[in-house]
């Protein structure tokens, strides 16, 4: 049997906004993966901090074959590994925004 633990990193990506990314620590191992990561925007709603951590929740229903294929060390690796991996996004958000102004 697995089990997690919940490890919350937070950054500030830019003034006014905030990354929280959802680490999960695997045990046994002690290894690491980026369940999701959200941003949060000054000011916070408490309808923000609800929505993140309902999703949070659901995700931990995922099926396990929805889970990353691979752990890593450190949560700093795994998050370095979950940007690389998303990085599409950031750049579609990114244009999106351009494209609103």
């Amino acid at each position: 049997m697995e089990y997690f633990v919940r490890v919350d990193v937070w950054t500030v990506a830019e003034e006014g906004r905030l990354i929280c990314y959802r680490c999960l620590q695997v045990l046994p191992g002690m290894k690491y993966f980026v369940q999701s990561a959200d941003s949060f925007y000054d000011p916070v709603s408490n309808e923000d901090l609800l929505r993140s951590e309902k999703q949070f929740v659901e995700l931990m229903f995922d099926r396990p074959e929805c889970r990353p294929k691979r752990y890593y060390d450190t949560a700093e690796e795994a998050i370095e590994a979950h940007n690389r991996d998303f990085a599409w996004a950031k750049e579609l958000v990114e244009q999106l925004k351009k494209d609103k102004e």
